[in-house]
């Protein structure tokens, strides 16, 4: 028991959780374990019966919340994934599928690619207002930067360097080192900020580069709204056959799409992740990772 809690609390840490949360997490385990043990299950046998046994004890028994219920379900998702057990899936499928936790199905969607990054930007710009404008540069900062739709619509006049077209990305939470970073421009997009910002109704330093232009409050961007004005560009250009209808592209697709160019353009890794303040570049990654590891061996075997 005390192995499989000292893995999972490591295998936890790796991923930036935050202590409080890891607490939490690990005294749910220990009841589950406690759970397993009193009732003569093993980790490696468990049925969906046995799951649906333990959930109706923390229901019916302990009379946890159902946010608990979930805390608990999400918990047993990371444990069986660290430990590369299957027989939890079942249970998380049927779950998943009556909504039971209110879990959402995870959507797998495509990494944006150069060609289709203009034709969004294009489309947002056949607005032709200073709103249009505004997305549109918007979406061209996430797409150089690879930074979050909320970092970008939170960034302020003293976060813009425009000597050098550094913007200063204030830390998140959960991201590498939790520290600031700085995220760099083209000269262009400087000159289309300058631009943008001279025009602000607000210009003091602790005021943001993207305001709402309808309020006219000096208030941020909302990053629901990107998101719109992404999707609905995704939908006109499907509807007009330059996306493929089967394209699951979205406003991620911009940040792995550009985590994707770099790569393909010979920036390693650790740089990639420094620029998006990602820990976990690789998984998107990983296919042509393992590719050009295939390719690396080849090399090796033809110098033998």
């Amino acid at each position: 028991m005390n192995e499989i809690i000292d893995n999972y609390r490591k295998e936890r840490e790796l991923r930036g959780i935050s202590p409080k949360t890891l607490q939490s997490e690990i005294f749910n385990l220990k009841y589950f374990l406690s759970f397993c043990k009193d009732n003569n299950l093993s980790l490696f046998s468990l049925n969906t019966c046995d799951f649906e046994l333990f959930f109706n004890n923390l229901k019916y028994n302990r009379n946890c919340s159902k946010s608990t219920q979930k805390n608990y379900f999400i918990m047993l998702k990371h444990l069986f994934r660290y430990l590369k057990i299957d027989n939890f899936k079942d249970y998380e499928v049927k779950a998943i599928n009556n909504k039971i936790y209110s879990i959402k199905k995870v959507e797998h969607y495509d990494i944006l690619d150069l060609e289709t990054y203009k034709n969004i930007l294009r489309e947002i710009l056949k607005r032709e207002s200073r709103t249009g404008i505004r997305d549109a540069l918007i979406i061209k900062i996430l797409w150089e930067t690879g930074c979050t739709r909320s970092e970008v619509v939170k960034l302020q006049n003293k976060d813009f360097a425009l000597e050098t077209g550094i913007l200063r990305i204030k830390n998140r939470k959960g991201y590498l080192n939790n520290k600031d970073r700085n995220v760099i421009v083209s000269e262009n997009t400087v000159k289309l900020i300058n631009k943008y910002v001279f025009e602000n109704v607000k210009k003091g330093p602790n005021d943001y580069i993207f305001q709402n232009e309808k309020n006219m409050n000096g208030n941020p961007v909302k990053p629901d709204f990107i998101t719109h004005v992404f999707k609905t560009a995704v939908d006109t250009l499907k509807d007009n056959k330059i996306i493929p209808k089967d394209k699951n592209i979205v406003l991620q697709s911009l940040r792995y799409g550009r985590a994707q160019e770099l790569y393909d353009k010979g920036v390693a890794i650790e740089n990639i992740k420094t620029l998006l303040g990602s820990k976990y570049i690789e998984t998107i990654l990983k296919r042509d990772i393992e590719e050009n590891k295939n390719k690396v061996l080849e090399d090796i075997q033809k110098l033998l």
